[in-house]
C-alpha cells in the first residue's frame, strides 16, 4: 500500500512544476493522452458518486459506452450499498484511505474484483476523486501459487498505471487552469522539487533537438553528473553510443508517431522501462517527457513465475498422463464423498464425457447407491468410505457401479484412504469392470455342472468312441493344467532349495539323481564329473541320463579317507525308507577341508516314500574355531593348574604338618615363587588383551641400554650349572632409548627364559648389545633344539608352541614371544629369529637410538635451541608436494627439518622433540585444523615461546594477528620470501626454552654442565617428570 501511495504524492507533486514549465514554453494535449491511456481511469464527483469523465479502457472494460458510464453513478458499479460507497469516498476524499478493493459489476453481468486508487483533486467549485482502477480477478489464483512475487510485481504495475494515469489527467486540468493556479503552484515549488529528487525513478524533459530541459536528482546520481553538465546536452555528452543510439530512436519515434511509448530497454545488465510522451512546444515542435525505472527485479520474479507455473503445468500433465494411461478406472473422493479427481478410464467405465459431469458429485449416490438387483444400498453400508471413516484400505469384487445411462455393471475396486500429515482427507479408488470375468466364470461353472452330467451319462451307458475321446481331451486339457502347476511349483522349489548355503542332492528310489542345487556346484565346483550330460545350468533331472550314482558320489568324495565305504553306506541307503545317516568327513584333495554329511528319507503327505536327500555342508571354519577354542582351553588351564596345584600343595603342607623353620621358609619360598608365576601369567594375559586392542599405556622414559641389560641378566644369574650366560657390549658410551624400562627388562627376560628351558643341555648363553646404523641391536643366542623352518613364520603368534617330542614336557602358555612382539613394535622397533633346527637359535630385536646420557641429551638439545646456531624446523603439512617444496627452499639454511601431516602428530611430536621454529599450514588431515595446533601449542608452557609461521592458501591476517604468530605466507609464495620470514622468525627467538627429562636431583648438574659449554641458563624449573631449561637468548651459545 505504502509504494503506490508514495509514487502517486511524487507524481502529484512532479506534475505542477512542469506544467509550470509548460506554462511558459509549450502547450500541452492532456485530454488527448487521458483518452487513449490503457489504464481504467474514472472522475468522480465525491459528493453525488456521478462519473464525470472515463476513458476508453474504462469503456472497455465495463462494457458501456463513454457516454453511458458519464450518465452513470459510482454506486451503480459497486456491489457496495449506498451507504458504503458514499463512506469509502468520504474517507478518499478525506485522504484518510486512498487504497480499495471493491466487486464491480460490468455490463454483462459478471462480478470482477479491482483495486481503486482514489485520490482527491479540488476542481473550481467542488472536489473530485481521480480513480485509477486495476482488475485483480485473474492474480488471485497467482497469489496463492507464490504471493510474495506476485504482490511485488502488481505494486510495480499499479505503481506504473498510476504514474501514467495520473501524468496525463493532471497535465490535462493543469492546462485549463495554469493560470488561475499559477500563484499557488509557484508557492510549493520548492515543496514539490524536493519529493521529485526523493524519488529513485529519473524523470526528465527534452526540447525538440532532444536536449534536457529538465532533470530530477535520480538524473544525476544515474549519470553521475551534476544537472549542470546535463541541462543543454543530449544523450551523446553523457552515456555511451550504443545505449544512446536506443534513447535518441525511441525519442524521435514518440514525436514523429505522437504517440506514448512505453518500452524496456537492457543496459549494462540491468532492465529499464520507460514511459514516454510527446510534448507540444509554443514554436509548435515537440519534445519528450519520460519516467523511467528499474525494472529488473519485477524482470526476474516475473521469469521465475513464469517458470514456477511452467513446472507446475507440467508436473499436473505428468500426474494426467499417468492417471489417464491405467486400464483402471481411477477416482479420488473427500471425507464428504464428493468426486476430487477422475481419469479417463474411469469416465469411459462409467459413461461420462467430462470430468466435470463427476468433480464435486457425492460418488455413492452417483454410482454406488444401489445393489444389483435394485434394492438401496445405504450410505452406512458402504465399503468405500470405510478407506476414510476407519483408516483402512478395502478390497471388494462382488458389487456394481452404475453409469450414467442407468445401467450397472459388476467391478472389483480397492478403496485406501489419503493421509496429509497424519489425518485422513480423502480416499483414492481402484476399480475394474469384471464383467468378462463374471461370464468366464459362469461359463466355467456351467461346464464343470455339464462335465458332472456327462459323467453320469457315461456311468449309464456304455461310451461310444467318439464319446470317449471327448472325454480323453478334455482329461488332456487338465492334464496340462496340472503339469504347468507342477512346473510352477518346481521352479519355487528349485529357487528356494538353491537359496540354501547347503549342497543338496536328491534321488530317487531307483537310485537316479534328480535334483543338485546351486550351492552344491559352488562347494565342488561342479564340471559333470565326466558325465555325458551338463548340469551347470539345469540342475533339475528328470530324465536317465545323468549316469550312475554311485560313480556320481565316488567322484563327490575323491580325497575323502576310506570313502569307498562312505559311497557303500551312501548307496545303500537309497532304497532305505526309514535310515537317517551323518558322518562327518575330512578331504584332503583337491582341497583340505571338513565336510558334514547327513541323509534323510523324502516322505510324502500319504507317507510314502519317494526318494532321499543328502545335504553336505563345508565346515572347515567351524573345526578350526573349535579347535582354536580347545587348543587355548587346554593351554590357560594347564599354564593355571601347574602354579595352582603348587601352591595348594605346599599351603596343605604348612597347615596339616609341623615343620621345621627352615622347611617353612622353603615352602612359602616355593608358594610365593608359584604365586608370582601365576601372577605373571594372568598379567601375559592382559598385557596381550591391551596391546592387541591398543589400550596399552607405556611408561616412556629416556633410559641406558646397558644397565637394562645387566638387570636383566643378573636375574638370570643363578640358574644353575648346566647353563653359563656371557654378556658381551661393544662399548660403554651407548646412545640411551626412549623406552619403557620395565617392558624392556619384560622382553629381555622372556628371551632369555626360553633360552635356558629350550636348551635342556645346558651350554652357554651369549647375550649381545651393540649399536649400528642409529639403532640399538639386543640379540640372545642359545645352544638349544632350535626351531624348525616351516613354523618360523608362527612363533610370534599368541597361544603358538612347536610340537614336538622335545617340546612337549616343556612348559609355557604360548604367549611370551606374542608379547614380546607388540612391546618392540610399540617403540618403534623390530624383532626376529634365526635358527638351525638341532643346533640353537638367536632371537633379536632392534630399537631406534635416542641420543646420549641424560645430561649429554639435555646439552645437545640446548645447544640446537640456542641463538646463533642452526635448529630443528617441524613442517606441518598434508600436501607431500608443498613438504618437499619448503625443504628444498630452506636446504641451504642447513636446518634439520621434519614433517608431519595432521595436528595430532605435530603435538605428539612437538612432545617428544624440541623444535627452534614451527610451519603450519591450516587446512590439514585428522581432526585438527591449524588454528587448533596454534591455540595447544601456546597454551603450554613449554612450547609458547616457539615461533610459528602459518602458511596457507586462506588471507586470513587479522586471525592471525591475535594468535601471537611469527609471520603470515599466503600460497603461493617466492622462495626469497620464506627464507627472509624464517631468518627473521630464527634470529628473533632470542630466548628459547627446553624440556629435558630428569628430575631436580639434576640441576646443580646440568647448570654446571651447560656453563661449562658456554651455555647462559636463566632458569631451571621441574615439571612433571621433566627440567624446564630457560636460555638466555642474549649470550647465547659459543661453541668450542
Amino acid at each position: 500500500m505504502k509504494k503506490p501511495i508514495f509514487i502517486f504524492v511524487s507524481i502529484f507533486l512532479f506534475i505542477t512544476p512542469i506544467a509550470v514549465y509548460a506554462h511558459t514554453e509549450m502547450e500541452l494535449d492532456y485530454y488527448e493522452l487521458f483518452e487513449q491511456h490503457g489504464s481504467i481511469m474514472l472522475i468522480i464527483d465525491s459528493q453525488t458518486g456521478a462519473i464525470e469523465h472515463a476513458n476508453n479502457a474504462a469503456a472497455d472494460f465495463y462494457g458501456y459506452t463513454i457516454e453511458q458510464l458519464e450518465s452513470m453513478r459510482i454506486q451503480e458499479i459497486n456491489t457496495l450499498t449506498s451507504e458504503e460507497t458514499e463512506k469509502e469516498m468520504q474517507a478518499a476524499t478525506a485522504e484518510k484511505g486512498n487504497y480499495f478493493v471493491f466487486k464491480h459489476r460490468l455490463e454483462c453481468g459478471d462480478i470482477r474484483t479491482v483495486e481503486d486508487y482514489s485520490y482527491p483533486y479540488q476542481a473550481q467549485d467542488k472536489t473530485l476523486l481521480v480513480s485509477i482502477i486495476n482488475d485483480i480477478s485473474d492474480k488471485t489464483q497467482l497469489e496463492e501459487k507464490n504471493r510474495i512475487m506476485t504482490n511485488v510485481f502488481l505494486f510495480a504495475l499499479s505503481g506504473a498505471v498510476i504514474i501514467i494515469g495520473l501524468f496525463s489527467f493532471l497535465l490535462y486540468k493543469s492546462n485549463r487552469k495554469l493560470k488561475i493556479k499559477n500563484h499557488e503552484i509557484n508557492n510549493f515549488s520548492e515543496l514539490q522539487r524536493a519529493f521529485i529528487d526523493a524519488d529513485n525513478c529519473l524523470i526528465y524533459l527534452k526540447d525538440e533537438s532532444l536536449k534536457y530541459v529538465f532533470i530530477n536528482k535520480a538524473v544525476e546520481n544515474f549519470y553521475k553528473k551534476e544537472s549542470s553538465e546535463i541541462i543543454g546536452y543530449d544523450d551523446f555528452a553523457i552515456t555511451d553510443e550504443q545505449f544512446a543510439n536506443i534513447r535518441r530512436k525511441t525519442d524521435l519515434d514518440v514525436m514523429e508517431k505522437m504517440t506514448v511509448v512505453v518500452d524496456e530497454v537492457k543496459w549494462q545488465h540491468r532492465i529499464f522501462q520507460t514511459t514516454k510522451f510527446p510534448v507540444k512546444l509554443l514554436n509548435g515542435h515537440y519534445g519528450v517527457g519520460a519516467y523511467v525505472r528499474d525494472v529488473t527485479e519485477e524482470y526476474n520474479n516475473k521469469i521465475e513465475l513464469e517458470k514456477t507455473n511452467i513446472s507446475l503445468k507440467t508436473s499436473e500433465e505428468n500426474i494426467r498422463l499417468l492417471l489417464d494411461s491405467t486400464a483402471e478406472g481411477i477416482y479420488g473422493i473427500d471425507t464428504n464423498g464428493n468426486c476430487t479427481l477422475c481419469n479417463t478410464s474411469c469416465l469411459k467405465l462409467l459413461g461420462y464425457k467430462h470430468q466435470d459431469e463427476l468433480t464435486g458429485k457425492n460418488m455413492h449416490l452417483q454410482i454406488h447407491y444401489k445393489h444389483s438387483n435394485g434394492t438401496e444400498l445405504p450410505l452406512a453400508d458402504c465399503k468405500i468410505i470405510k478407506a476414510f471413516t476407519k483408516g483402512e484400505g478395502t478390497h471388494v469384487e462382488d458389487e456394481v457401479f452404475w453409469r450414467a445411462d442407468g445401467t450397472c455393471f459388476p467391478v472389483e475396486y480397492y478403496s485406501y484412504p489419503q493421509f496429509r500429515d497424519g489425518e485422513v482427507v480423502g480416499a483414492v479408488v481402484t476399480f475394474t469392470d469384471i464383467t468378462e470375468r463374471k461370464l468366464t466364470q459362469d461359463k466355467i461353472m456351467q461346464a464343470n455342472e455339464q462335465l458332472e452330467d456327462l459323467n453320469k451319462e457315461l456311468q449309464e451307458k456304455q461310451y461310444s468312441l467318439e464319446e470317449q475321446n471327448s472325454v480323453i481331451e478334455e482329461l488332456n486339457a487338465q492334464l496340462e493344467e496340472e503339469n504347468q502347476r507342477y512346473l510352477q511349483q518346481k521352479e519355487i522349489l528349485q529357487a528356494i532349495i538353491d537359496s540354501f548355503g547347503a549342497g543338496i542332492i536328491m534321488v530317487n528310489l531307483s537310485g537316479k539323481i534328480n535334483f543338485i542345487n546351486k550351492a552344491w556346484k559352488e562347494i565342488f565346483n561342479y564340471t559333470d564329473f565326466g558325465q555325458s550330460r551338463h548340469l551347470c545350468e539345469d540342475f533339475y533331472i528328470d530324465d536317465d541320463t545323468c549316469g550312475d550314482t554311485e560313480a556320481f558320489l565316488q567322484n563327490m568324495l575323491t580325497g575323502v579317507e576310506n570313502n569307498q565305504d562312505v559311497v557303500t553306506k551312501l548307496h545303500s541307503l537309497i532304497g532305505d525308507s526309514e535310515s537317517r545317516y551323518a558322518v562327518d568327513l575330512e578331504q584332503t584333495s583337491p582341497v583340505k577341508r571338513f565336510l558334514n554329511l547327513y541323509s534323510n528319507p523324502c516322505i510324502s503327505y500319504a507317507n510314502h516314500s519317494f526318494g532321499r536327500v543328502f545335504v553336505i555342508r563345508d565346515v572347515s571354519h567351524q573345526k578350526e574355531v573349535d579347535r582354536l577354542k580347545l587348543e587355548l582351553i587346554s593351554t590357560v588351564s594347564h599354564e593355571l593348574r601347574t602354579p595352582m596345584s603348587s601352591i595348594l600343595g605346599f599351603s596343605e603342607l604348612l597347615l596339616t604338618r609341623k615343620l621345621s623353620e627352615e622347611r617353612n621358609k622353603e615352602y612359602i619360598s616355593i608358594i610365593n615363587s608359584e604365586a608370582k608365576r601365576l601372577t605373571d601369567l594372568i598379567n601375559d594375559f592382559l598385557d596381550i588383551q591391551r596391546m592387541e586392542s591398543g589400550k596399552q599405556v607405556f611408561n616412556k622414559q629416556f633410559n641406558c641400554m646397558g644397565q637394562i641389560m645387566e638387570e636383566a641378566v643378573k636375574l638370570f644369574e643363578n640358574t644353575g650349572d648346566k647353563h653359563h650366560i656371557r654378556y658381551n657390549k661393544t662399548t660403554d658410551c651407548l646412545p640411551e632409548i626412549y623406552c619403557d624400562k620395565d617392558k624392556m627388562l619384560q622382553v629381555i627376560s622372556n628371551i632369555l627364559s626360553n633360552a635356558i628351558k629350550y636348551s635342556p643341555d645346558g651350554g652357554e648363553i651369549i647375550v649381545e648389545l651393540l649399536e649400528e646404523n642409529g639403532k640399538i641391536r639386543v640379540s640372545i643366542t642359545d645352544h638349544g633344539l632350535g626351531i624348525p623352518d616351516d613354523v618360523k613364520d608362527k612363533l610370534f603368534t599368541k597361544f603358538y608352541r612347536v610340537e614336538n617330542d622335545d617340546r612337549r614336557k616343556i612348559g609355557g602358555s604360548g604367549l611370551g614371544l606374542a608379547i614380546c612382539k607388540e612391546i618392540i613394535r610399540a617403540h618403534g622397533g623390530e624383532i626376529g629369529v634365526e635358527s638351525i633346527y638341532g643346533q640353537g637359535s638367536t632371537f633379536y630385536f632392534e630399537l631406534p637410538c635416542s641420543g646420549n646420557s641424560v645430561i649429554e641429551q639435555a646439552a645437545e638439545k640446548v645447544k640446537k635451541n640456542s641463538y646463533g646456531n642452526k635448529g630443528d624446523l617441524l613442517i606441518v603439512e598434508d600436501d607431500f608436494t608443498m613438504v618437499k617444496l619448503i625443504k628444498e627452499i630452506l636446504k641451504s639454511e642447513g636446518l634439520e627439518m621434519h614433517n608431519v601431516s595432521s595436528g595430532e602428530e605435530a603435538l605428539e611430536q612437538m612432545a617428544e622433540f624440541c623444535y627452534k621454529l614451527v610451519i603450519l599450514d591450516i587446512a590439514l588431515s585428522g581432526r585438527m585444523n591449524g588454528w587448533d595446533v596454534l591455540k595447544e601449542l601456546k597454551s603450554r608452557k613449554t612450547t609458547a615461546d616457539i615461533p610459528i609461521i602459518i602458511s596457507s592458501v586462506y588471507e586470513n591476517k587479522e586471525i592471525a594477528s591475535e594468535n601471537d604468530i611469527s609471520d603470515y605466507l599466503v600460497k603461493p609464495f617466492e622462495p626469497e620470501q620464506l627464507i627472509r620470514v624464517v631468518q627473521k622468525a630464527l634470529n628473533g627467538n632470542l630466548n628459547s626454552k627446553m624440556l629435558v627429562n630428569g628430575n631436580g636431583k639434576l640441576t646443580n648438574i646440568v647448570m654446571e654442565m651447560l656453563k661449562n659449554r658456554g651455555i647462559s641458563v636463566k632458569q631451571i624449573e621441574q615439571s612433571g617428570n621433566m627440567l624446564v631449561i630457560t636460555l638466555d637468548g642474549e649470550e647465547g651459545f659459543r661453541d668450542e
